[in-house]
């Protein structure tokens, strides 16, 4: 992670972006319930995000866009909020 505020690191297909330029080490995740589903299944992906940087990582927005073919049904954040219209 730099200190410019721009585009941090692009890592499985996530983008995070620092508004304020602090450094931080953030480690992000995503996993699946199922690796294998049927039409009308529900499949829950889960984002982690943890910060392993000596600074409050402010200002970072995630970008996760999901496929054309699954639809969204609802997002439950445990911090921060989530976007429909990302």
């Amino acid at each position: 992670m730099d200190n410019s505020g721009t585009v941090l690191a692009t890592c499985g297909g996530f983008t995070l972006i620092s508004a304020d330029g602090k450094t931080a080490n953030l480690a992000v995740s995503k996993t699946v319930s199922t690796t294998t589903a049927s039409v009308l299944d529900t499949i829950v992906y889960t984002i982690k995000v943890v910060n392993n940087g000596s600074d409050n990582a402010t200002g970072v927005t995630i970008t996760d866009v999901l496929s054309n073919s699954l639809n969204f049904v609802s997002a439950v954040p445990t911090v921060g909020t989530y976007s429909t219209t990302t």
